[in-house]
């Protein structure tokens, strides 16, 4: 009996090492189980930041060659204007030698100094009669420029140049519109021609290519661009304007991050016919929004300089009101987002303040663009996921770390502009939402911007396809109060289609 006791003792222990062994095997292999499910979720994890690093990297490598290639085309621009310029001046200079050589020798061999001698006795007597003559007519007629009212409207018939002109009608009673290779010249004449003649002439804004600028296009130039695109083209609009015209001197406008203002440039010129002149030259939209250059052009036979200039800052006061201005010169005037923006291929809705911002027309199903008239921007840009399920804590570690690398390049992966960018903060989240954000101070072509970076998981729930929306807000950096009271309604109201 002992003995079947015994046997039956060995059989219990050896089960229960081996229900043991069973389930000690279970639970390893439960757990490798585990491990290389977290393997993988860290593996797809990281396949995912690799996906989204690739396509932020194809995207700047292109801005770069796009930079290159615009270097090197104005590189090739400049050398053939320089060979030009080498050319013509030796030309010149060889004509100009030879023509002052032989007038010097007509001039000394027609000589009529001895004669003219005798008569400077009388001219002097005949000079005291003329200035007193002049000096009287000058008072009847002299210019007040207090009298002086612009008040009358003019539009050219022309449909790409329907800028409403404001003039002084009691002044000019006459008026010509002549239609030219680039645009429209305007002449504002007085019926007896003896004061100020006033043209005002509007020409398409063109690009270095020769490409019309629009409303569209003109945010992605920079400041220096647009600034040298008006120099050029008011430049020959005063030289076809009036004939034989000497400048004598330039003034740029210049851009202050402080005060910036309107695109402006200001000439003071004479000719042989005429002793005072001035012009003023501005950018402004038409009705279509693109971009025209508008010069107001004022002349006068009388040696004047000052009342010209009184005179076409009157004009010009009336009809540069609506100046394009640099980035940080037209803030919000409204910062309350009642008004939506649709980004399509996610389904997300923004909202902005109403009208504020306008679609760029270069805009694709995976990278939009909106800007304003102060410079500010709002990029969107879609990256498809492939992450499935509830995100991890690991995985969410991996996301993160891979986030804030594409968030390091931000637009230097979109503008060929950037000069500097500093990391002001940065906040990460993995609860709610897996995301981060993070903000830089950006210069740009010279100008200060404020830069705010969003990336986060976002789920389009009419196609229940899972993205990342990268999302940049640019805005100048003088302006920064204003634009983070609206940018900050904006992210916390992100909503579905």
């Amino acid at each position: 009996m002992s003995d079947e006791i015994l046997n039956n003792n060995d059989n219990d222990d050896t089960s229960a090492l081996f229900v043991s062994a069973q389930k000690k095997k279970k639970a390893e292999e439960e757990a490798r189980r585990k491990a290389e499910e977290e393997q993988a979720k860290r593996d797809a994890a990281a396949a995912e930041v690799a996906k989204m690093e690739q396509e932020v990297e194809e995207r700047r490598i292109k801005a770069e060659e796009e930079r290159l290639a615009l270097l090197k085309a104005e590189e090739e621009a400049k050398q053939r204007k320089n060979d030009l310029a080498a050319k013509a001046d030796t030309s010149a200079t060889q004509e100009a030698v030879r023509a002052a050589v032989e007038g010097t020798a007509k001039k000394i061999k027609d000589s009529k100094i001895p004669k003219l001698i005798g008569l400077i006795a009388g001219v002097v007597v005949c000079l005291a009669i003329c200035i007193a003559v002049v000096l009287t007519i000058i008072e009847k007629n002299s210019f007040h420029i207090d009298d002086v009212n612009v008040d009358e409207k003019y539009t050219s018939k022309e449909a790409d140049y329907d800028i409403e002109l404001m003039y002084p009608g009691e002044l000019y009673p006459e008026i010509s519109e002549e239609k030219t290779d680039d645009g429209i010249s305007i002449l504002f004449e007085e019926e007896k021609q003896n004061g100020i003649s006033t043209k005002i002439v509007i020409s398409d804004l063109v690009d270095d290519d020769k490409d019309k600028v629009t409303r569209d296009e003109a945010p992605f130039y920079s400041v220096k661009d647009l600034k040298s695109y008006l120099a050029r083209t008011s430049e020959e609009q005063l030289n076809k304007a009036v004939d034989g015209v000497n400048i004598k001197d330039t003034v740029e406008c210049s851009y202050s991050e402080d005060d910036p203002g309107a695109y402006s440039i200001t000439y003071k010129f004479d000719t042989d016919e005429y002793y005072s002149g001035s012009a003023y030259a501005w950018i402004e939209p038409n009705s279509k929004l693109d971009f025209k250059v508008v010069s107001v052009i004022c002349f006068s036979k009388k040696e004047d300089q000052v009342v010209v200039e009184e005179f076409r800052d009157l004009v010009t006061a009336k009809n540069a009101k609506d100046a394009f201005a640099m980035p940080g010169a037209n803030p919000p005037k409204a910062t309350e987002v009642d008004g939506t923006l649709e980004e399509n291929t996610m389904h997300m809705l923004i909202h902005v303040p109403e009208g504020m911002f306008s679609k760029w027309s270069g805009s694709t199903p995976t990278f939009s663009v909106w800007t304003d008239d102060n410079g500010a921007k709002i990029i969107v840009q879609p990256i498809d996921s492939t992450i499935e399920g509830d995100i991890t804590d690991s995985q969410a570690d991996v996301l993160i770390d891979g986030l804030k690398e594409i968030a390091d390049s931000g637009v230097n992966g979109m503008f060929t502009t950037v000069e500097s960018r500093q990391l002001i903060s940065d906040d990460i989240s993995k609860k709610g939402w897996i995301g981060y954000l993070a903000e830089y101070q950006t210069v740009m072509s010279g100008v200060t911007y404020w830069e705010r970076i969003r990336l986060s998981l976002w789920t389009d729930v009419t196609t229940e396809q899972k993205y990342w929306a990268y999302i940049i807000t640019l805005a100048p950096e003088v302006n920064k109060n204003d634009y983070k009271v609206i940018f900050d309604k904006t992210m916390s109201t992100l909503e579905d289609m």
